[in-house]
């Protein structure tokens, strides 16, 4: 029993640094998007782009939005489990 105990923690505990290192990839996902849409929408007024593809970029931004939410679900999930897992209520904080 106290290898199954010790071997939930571990997994638990890697999905929860899973969940922070793609939270910190997502921001920077988002980051390169936006300044892809501002690219994109600056060409548009240029003539050098046409709307479809600043649409397109928005698209890509709200689809790492939507990444980003996830990782911070993941995250939640993986404090709560591995809070279960020890077998103490709120021993991890968030």
């Amino acid at each position: 029993k106290k290898q199954e105990i010790a071997l939930e923690v571990q997994e638990t505990f890697f999905k929860y640094r899973k969940a922070v290192i793609l939270m910190g990839v997502s921001k920077s996902k988002i980051e390169f998007q936006e300044k892809q849409v501002e690219i994109f929408d600056i060409r548009r007024e240029l003539g050098e782009a046409q709307y479809s593809d600043v649409i397109e970029e928005m698209i890509k931004l709200s689809e790492e939005k939507f990444s980003y939410m996830q990782a911070i679900s993941d995250y939640y999930i993986a404090i709560a489990s591995l809070n279960k897992a020890i077998g103490l209520n709120e021993y991890f904080q968030v």
